[in-house]
């Protein structure tokens, strides 16, 4: 098996095992954490993963949220 082929491997059985985290509190300012679904495209494949962020620590995020919910 070659490095690269190793490597495509190695991403895709990354992207298939990770699943959505439980929402939770944020570990810095106990503010309940938002998710954020982020879809990745590798290898002709998509997978939809929830990533969780703050809105209180990461505000930013929170347009993101608010954008997406509104499409």
């Amino acid at each position: 098996m070659t490095q690269s082929s190793e490597l495509s491997r190695s991403i895709t059985e990354f992207l298939s095992s990770s699943s959505i985290p439980k929402v939770r509190h944020c570990d810095r300012c106990g503010t309940q954490m938002e998710l954020i679904t982020v879809i990745f495209h590798f290898a002709g494949k998509e997978w939809d993963i929830g990533l969780p962020v703050c809105p209180e620590c990461e505000p930013e995020s929170v347009g993101l949220i608010a954008h997406r919910r509104a499409s």
